[in-house]
């Protein structure tokens, strides 16, 4: 699992894997803190080329948009760069493990 936060680190790792697995976060946030550890539990290291973290606390860095989040925690599966599945939390109630196995489930 490596954790990243720039749009920069994110593009090479597109370009570098074919399946990619990326949880977009904040510190701050206490669904993000709830959910990492679901996610660092779930997370088959086998099933993927790369388990990114990236990590979002500045409101001016381009993933936000680039990527339409507005709830942290999402989660996006990429495949050959592609957005392949998407999780994004619900506001005031984040994500649940049984959710997360749903996105698994797909990639």
């Amino acid at each position: 699992m490596i954790q990243i936060n720039t749009k920069n680190d994110l593009e090479i790792h597109l370009k570098k894997q074919d399946k990619v697995l990326a949880l977009f976060y904040t510190s701050w946030c206490p669904f993000c803190r709830r959910f990492m550890k679901i996610y660092k539990e779930d997370v088959d290291p086998n099933s993927f080329d790369i388990i990114l973290c990236v990590k979002l606390d500045d409101y001016s860095n381009p993933l936000w948009e680039q990527y339409s989040i507005e709830n942290v925690p999402t989660v996006i599966f990429f495949d050959k760069g592609k957005i392949i599945q998407r999780i994004d939390a619900e506001s005031g109630l984040g994500l649940t493990r049984s959710q997360f196995a749903d996105l698994l489930a797909k990639c």
